[in-house]
């Protein structure tokens, strides 16, 4: 403080003076302000054992004393760090001043707990921050001017003010560090050998694309992805591989939206289906060596020797519609589609030509699959078009339009 002062007595001269008597009246009156000015605090860190072996429990105790007698204030900071100074770990208080830490130990090699006591001086802290705050906003404007100076006589003066207000900040920032600074602190190493005990886990499957929903999933497109999810956690994941059709070559499967090793979308690579039905073996192995084989049971889907999915690119048959002629107003017109792989889907469209009204009908799920239609308004006499639209389970359609005359 006494240099802090001589400096600006030389630099700002009577002012300097009057500014260091008021920084003097107010650190003094910040520091008294603040408890345990002079209290003594010391910490005692030890370990139930000085050698674990990995995989083990160790368990730590911790006392914290101030003055002599274990702390039971809310002003007191306790931090720890384990198993190096960089990592911050939560202590468990027993009771006041006491406290345990206790972690599962996964690597080998040395490790230490150390366990550092300050107070809370906070508003001491704050209050001095707020006058580092002003005197850097004094500074900004100083050295804007130095900037733009020519003159010698202003150069220095401005550079003695600049000096001045950064010899406080230094000063202040200083005692924002001392405040900060541990009281006490203490630590212990413990020494941990072998090695972490390897994984015996095999792979985990997710759900496979496309969904079976009741054994088989049917698709329409040749070159649809089909794929899997993996997971591995401990080891991670290192290969899956598929056999399609009970092939003795494995087809090795890529990954997609991999964020690390342990979870990832494995996909055949982009070849073309045939159209019918597969059956797909896939097998994953991790890093470990351990092997895991998805089938249908162990995605939660129905019991099989394989994951099962069909390849229907054909749209489906409109077989014909029956009356196709009437002398009613408002018939019932039967529709009857059929498709050879993935059958009939559950509903169809059906409007009459010149109509934007579609009606949509429910199909029978038999193989060939009937609706009912009636339509929404009366038939005109003479020809009418009744436009049919009918789906496969694999997404695949047909339009067809059918002439229904009526009758006088």
């Amino acid at each position: 403080m006494h240099n802090v002062g001589y400096f600006l007595m030389h630099t700002l001269g009577e002012r300097g003076m009057r500014t260091h008597t008021v920084i003097c009246s107010v650190v003094i009156a910040l520091l008294t302000a603040s408890p345990a000015v002079g209290a003594v605090y010391e910490v005692d860190v030890s370990s139930d054992l000085d050698v674990y072996e990995v995989g083990d429990t160790a368990h730590f105790d911790v006392a914290v004393y101030k003055n002599g007698h274990l702390v039971h204030d809310q002003k007191t900071i306790i931090e720890a760090t384990f198993p190096d100074g960089d990592t911050p770990v939560e202590l468990t208080e027993a009771y006041p001043g006491s406290f345990t830490y206790e972690t599962e130990l996964a690597e080998s090699g040395e490790a230490t707990l150390t366990v550092s006591v300050r107070r809370d001086r906070s508003p001491v802290v704050n209050a001095m921050e707020r006058i580092v705050d002003r005197l850097e906003a004094r500074v900004v404007p100083l050295v804007e001017r130095l900037e733009g100076e020519t003159r010698p006589q202003k150069i220095r003066m401005l550079e003695r003010r600049i000096a001045a207000l950064q010899t406080l900040i230094d000063f202040f920032e200083g005692m924002i560090d001392a405040l900060e600074a541990p009281l006490a602190s203490d630590s212990v190493t413990i020494l941990v050998e072998g090695s972490q005990p390897g994984d015996t886990t095999p792979p985990e499957f997710g759900i496979f694309w496309p969904t079976p929903p009741n054994g088989y999933s049917w698709i329409r497109e040749a070159y649809e992805p089909a794929g899997i999810a993996v997971t591995d956690a401990e080891s991670g994941v290192a290969v899956v591989v598929g056999y399609v059709d009970g092939a003795t070559e494995p087809v090795e499967m890529v990954y997609a939206e991999l964020d690390d090793d342990r979870a990832g979308y494995f996909h055949f690579p982009t070849t073309p289906w045939s159209e019918g039905v597969h059956t797909i073996e896939v097998v994953a192995v991790d890093n470990a060596g351990n092997v895991a084989t998805a089938t249908v049971d162990n995605i939660e889907e129905e019991e099989g020797d394989g994951i099962v999915f069909g390849v229907d690119l054909t749209p489906p048959e409109i077989v014909g519609i029956y009356p196709t002629s009437t002398n009613e107003e408002r018939p019932s017109i039967t529709i009857e589609a059929q498709d050879a792989l993935s059958g009939v889907y559950v509903h169809a469209d059906v409007r009459l030509v010149g109509s934007a009204s579609v009606d949509t009908i429910t199909m029978t799920s038999s193989d060939p699959s009937f609706g009912v239609w009636t339509p929404g308004q009366d038939l005109m006499l003479g020809y009418n078009g009744v436009e049919v639209t009918i789906y496969d389970d694999a997404g695949n359609w047909k339009t067809q339009v059918f002439g229904v005359y009526r009758m006088p």
